[in-house]
């Protein structure tokens, strides 16, 4: 009876597992896949997850951990094999590493995916350039107050590369360097070179830089003003342009000056004064405010001179405003503004001096001096703190902006923890504050980082007993969508929403070195 039981069993599972088999086979069928594979990514997906990765590459390339930027930005090329911008990163990181060859071909795939603009033309201009001026201006100093010729360029490399492309665009134009102290000797100076058109150049800018957020960069800005001696054709208005992969070394702003001067000639009134004029310059032309257009420093100085003297006036050093006054009227003295301000300081100086008798023998002095003294009453003092306050507020809102913006790497940055500010939590079940609690083993704190205009940059928690934060919370459209973990103030864990389904949906583990 025990062996019929036992056989009755074996015979049973038997069965079953020809009845398992069959099934299997059956799954394995054409047609019929076992094992479900996970759905495609979508291009938007596939599209976040190169930027980030590029852009942690910027960090790692920045902190000269070039292995580390390799590696990730191979990581997104397999993802997208023909990324522009993870293409030409990497074959700037190569070549820094003294792999030339390899970077070499990267770029020449990078420019057929995404052919970069055609080099700036070297063919002279189709308008005439004979009887043409060009005056190059350097930047202007912030407190510039120079009298003479500003002479000096912070770096000869700009203007040495303007005037070649110059020389090939407007092969029979003049071009030369002044900056005039007045506007007499600017038209004392034109008159004397009697051109028929004038094309004023200022270089505000000509600089390379390098972030972890945009990469390498180059960066070319000028002012541009034009005029023929009857008119101003063109006012000064401002052009820039801005290169995302420059070369390296010295030469990686020189594409950015030759695009903005292609810029310059590009401009439809530009081009018509350069065309216009057949007769030299006379005396009689040249008002005073064209040459202030033409020569934007000489503008600039005189609103420096009269913002001192204003400064002076208001705390009662009527002399020295005068004075300031005085020099403005040297610049320009067909300005109105300035001569209205000399007046003035003449006036309030002379009644400062019929007063004289009657002021106390302690302020006797202070109006020999030509100095009244100015107290400032409680509610006066209060209100100033008070302003300063805002202001250090602002200059702190502006440093944690420009630390989160510029450092993504992977240490917290003390700019960032001095600037943040409470806010309240709304639910603690929200993913943010859920795996904030989770790394502070205990319940948490919100805190916000504000622009210095309001809005907010990014979303910290931090433990309710109080320490540094250690989750920080990310969105682009205003829906969380990236968290990162903070251990010891730095980058331990990453968890993102890829599907935009509220709550994340891919977790990196970040090693000692930031990589994952």
């Amino acid at each position: 009876m025990v062996r019929a039981h036992a056989h009755a069993w074996r015979t049973a599972a038997l069965g079953l597992a020809t009845s398992c088999l069959l099934v299997a086979l059956a799954g394995c069928a054409p047609g019929i896949d076992p094992i479900p594979k996970e759905r495609a990514a979508t291009q938007e997906e596939t599209a976040r997850f190169v930027r980030l990765r590029v852009e942690e590459a910027r960090a790692f390339r920045l902190q000269g951990r070039l292995d580390a930027a390799e590696r990730t930005l191979r990581g997104a090329l397999a993802v997208a094999p023909d990324d522009p911008e993870a293409l030409r990163l990497l074959a700037r990181v190569l070549g820094e590493s003294g792999r030339e060859d390899q970077a070499r071909a990267l770029r020449a795939r990078a420019d057929r995916v995404d052919p970069p603009p055609p080099p700036p033309p070297d063919e002279p201009l189709e308008v005439p350039s004979e009887g043409l001026l060009v005056v190059l201006l350097p930047p202007e100093p912030e407190d510039s107050i120079t009298l003479g010729l500003a002479d000096e360029w912070p770096d000869r490399h700009a203007p040495d590369v303007l005037v070649a492309r110059l020389r090939k665009r407007l092969p029979h134009a003049a071009v030369t360097e002044l900056s005039p102290a007045t506007v007499a000797e600017a038209r004392a100076w034109l008159h004397n070179r009697t051109p028929r058109a004038v094309l004023s150049l200022r270089v505000d800018r000509a600089s390379c830089g390098d972030s972890a957020k945009d990469g390498p960069f180059a960066l070319a800005a000028m002012t541009v003003s034009a005029g023929t001696p009857e008119r101003l054709s063109v006012p000064p208005r401002s052009l820039r342009v801005v290169d995302g992969d420059p070369p390296a070394g010295r030469s990686c702003v020189d594409r950015a000056l030759a695009r903005v001067l292609e810029g310059v000639f590009a401009d439809p009134d530009v081009r018509a004064t350069l065309a216009a004029g057949s007769e030299p310059a006379t005396a009689a032309l040249w008002p005073s405010p064209e040459i202030r257009a033409l020569f934007p420093g000489l503008g600039h100085r005189l609103a420096s001179e009269i913002d001192r003297g204003r400064a002076r006036l208001a705390v009662g050093r009527i002399s020295d405003a005068e004075e300031s006054f005085r020099r403005a009227e040297a610049i320009d003295p067909d300005d109105k503004d300035v001569r209205a301000y000399v007046e003035e300081a003449r006036a309030t100086l002379a009644l400062a001096r019929e007063l004289e008798p009657t002021l106390p023998v302690s302020r006797v002095a202070a109006v020999g001096g030509d100095l009244i003294e100015v107290e400032l009453s409680p509610a006066q003092r209060a209100a100033t703190e008070q302003m300063l306050a805002e202001e250090r507020a602002r200059r702190d809102a502006l440093l944690a902006a420009l630390s989160l913006v510029g450092g993504e790497g992977n240490e917290l940055s003390p700019a960032i923890e001095s600037a943040l500010r409470p806010a309240e939590l709304e639910s603690q079940d929200a993913p943010g504050p859920r795996l904030a609690a989770e790394q502070a083993h205990g319940p948490v704190a919100k805190r916000v980082l504000f622009a210095p205009d309001g809005r907010t940059l990014a979303v910290f928690y931090v433990p309710a007993a109080g320490g540094s934060p250690v989750l920080r919370e990310d969105s682009e459209d205003g829906a969380p969508d990236r968290w990162t973990a903070y251990a010891g103030r730095r980058r331990s864990e990453v968890w993102e929403d890829r599907e935009h389904a509220g709550v994340p949906t891919a977790h990196f583990v970040l090693g000692p070195d930031g990589a994952v």
